[in-house]
């Protein structure tokens, strides 16, 4: 909970972007963190980092959207789990990025497709009781959705690739 506020902290001192989208361009972050996420990512073409960059994109939108919700009680639980979870793809990501064996690798991705899972699911929550502008919902959604598919391909393949021990 401490890491979610220090992250909300962080977002609210940066200068807001003078145009909204409703998509999220490739290579791009469509965050306040502007050039930040750009420079941080060493934006490039390789797949493995694209993931990567997409995730931490997709958890900046999140982290804009926990900013924009009211605080009303009942909803600061849900926007803390949406936020924790939204954040926490691109962390498992870069865990899995380090991991020592392949099997370590799958259990890092397999962690981030279930956080991604769980932050549809919040998103889902959060558009049924419209507590967000609605395309801005719409996106993370669609983007939550397509993470999930991505994180589930990448598990399946990698694991086809293990070969058991005899």
């Amino acid at each position: 909970m401490q890491t979610a506020r220090g992250v909300l902290l962080f977002l609210r001192r940066l200068p807001r972007r003078s145009s909204a989208r409703s998509r999220f361009p490739p290579n791009t972050a469509p965050c306040r963190l502007g050039a930040v996420c750009a420079s941080l990512l060493h934006v490039g073409t390789d797949s493995a980092r694209d993931i990567r960059n997409r995730a931490f994109t997709f958890g900046c939108g999140v982290a804009r959207l926990a900013l924009s919700l009211a605080p009303a009680p009942g909803v600061r639980g849900l926007v803390d789990q949406l936020l924790k979870s939204g954040t926490a793809i691109g962390a498992n990501l870069e865990e899995a990025k380090a991991g020592s064996s392949r099997r370590e690798f799958v259990r890092y991705v397999e962690i981030a497709l279930r956080e991604a899972r769980e932050s549809l699911y919040w998103l889902r929550m959060c558009a049924a009781l419209e507590l967000g502008p609605s395309d801005q919902l719409r996106d993370l959604q669609g983007e939550a959705d397509q993470l999930v598919r991505i994180l589930t391909v990448i598990v399946v393949n990698t694991k086809h690739r293990i070969v058991p021990n005899k």
